[in-house]
């Protein structure tokens, strides 16, 4: 397989079951030397029909640096194929790698934050611009930033740089007065060129940046932030602060002691109502025993009387006296 520095590199391969039975496959890759990453690029297949084939993919990522042409070790790849029946074969292949001529070039800093730029002021920082491949190359330094910020390199490209060869850039982050107060990011970009039909790899870096004028709102952190008191030291001011704040409140209300909600209606004086015991237990009371319509004793004439409320009983009238009825008055002898 043809490997390629700073990239991932793949080769692929067939494997095929000539026997009269199906089978069931597991994989492992052998020891490799140090540095080198191998795996599988996809996984591989887990069982194989008789008469059947399938592809088998190898990843690999080779350390920087590494020399061009054939390594002296492989990639050994082993599959283990049982039957149903149990039985076990064991299949290996080697691998052979062939490194290719690469420029890669890679870019890193001290220094990836610029908070507060004042406009006028630089601050500074220190680029590494590394070749981590195996032959020499040009490297052309370029940076992309919004209006009105500037990343000014000490130097801006490399005729030469030789392989595992590393330099440092000085730089430095400018803003002007009335630009984007952010925050925002600045691009460093690294192009690389080799001879003819060698690949090579570019390189970029971002820097995250803010301009001081983002704060100036004319307050206390404003001041500090001013005469250059560290941005830390002006957040934990502001903690302690807000912390003295809430600890002075606490104590506020404790002092306090409390007012029960019912007692602000209340004039000064007036203590008709008694203490909050006193007025749950009257909001409690329903009426004392005594007034009790259910508990108290029933006398047996308000029994009778509710008796006969409930079945009256119809008056009898006078029986007649026994005899002939006397005659009318007034009706003529002898009737």
């Amino acid at each position: 397989m043809s490997v390629t520095l700073g990239s991932l590199s793949t080769a692929s391969f067939t494997v095929e079951n000539t026997g009269n039975t199906a089978l069931t496959l597991s994989w492992e890759t052998g020891s490799v030397p140090e540095g080198w990453s191998v795996g599988f690029h996809q996984l591989p297949p887990g069982d194989l029909g008789m008469h059947r084939q399938e592809y088998v993919v190898v990843s690999v990522v080779l350390p920087p640096e590494t020399s061009a042409g054939i390594q002296s070790a492989n990639i050994p790849v082993i599959v283990t194929g049982t039957t149903p029946g149990g039985d076990e074969v064991v299949r290996s292949a080697q691998v052979g790698v062939e490194v290719l001529p690469t420029a890669w070039v890679n870019l890193s800093t001290d220094r990836h934050q610029f908070q507060r730029v004042v406009p006028g002021e630089a601050q500074q920082g220190n680029l590494t611009v590394s070749n981590l491949g195996n032959v020499p190359c040009r490297v052309d330094l370029s940076v992309t930033s919004p209006e009105g910020w500037a990343v000014d390199l000490s130097q801006s490209s490399f005729q030469v740089l030789e392989a595992g060869e590393s330099s440092i850039v000085p730089f430095t982050v400018t803003v002007e007065r009335g630009a984007d107060g952010g925050p925002l990011e600045l691009l460093i970009n690294a192009t690389t060129t080799a001879a003819a039909g060698i690949p090579t790899i570019d390189s970029s870096l971002t820097l995250s940046a803010s301009s001081s004028e983002l704060v100036h709102d004319g307050g206390l952190f404003t001041y500090l932030d001013d005469i250059g008191v560290p941005s830390w030291v002006i957040g934990l001011a502001a903690f302690l602060l807000m912390l003295f704040l809430v600890a002075g409140f606490m104590l506020l209300r404790r002092s306090s002691g409390g007012v029960d909600p019912g007692e602000e209606i209340i004039s000064a004086g007036m203590g008709g109502l008694g203490s909050f015991e006193q007025r749950r237990q009257a909001a409690l009371d329903t009426g004392s025993a005594k007034e009790d319509l259910v508990s108290g004793s029933v006398s047996s004439d308000e029994i009778q009387e509710a008796l006969d409320a409930a079945n009256p009983v119809p008056k009898l009238s006078v029986p007649k006296p026994p005899g002939k009825p006397p005659p009318p008055s007034g009706a003529p002898p002898g009737l």
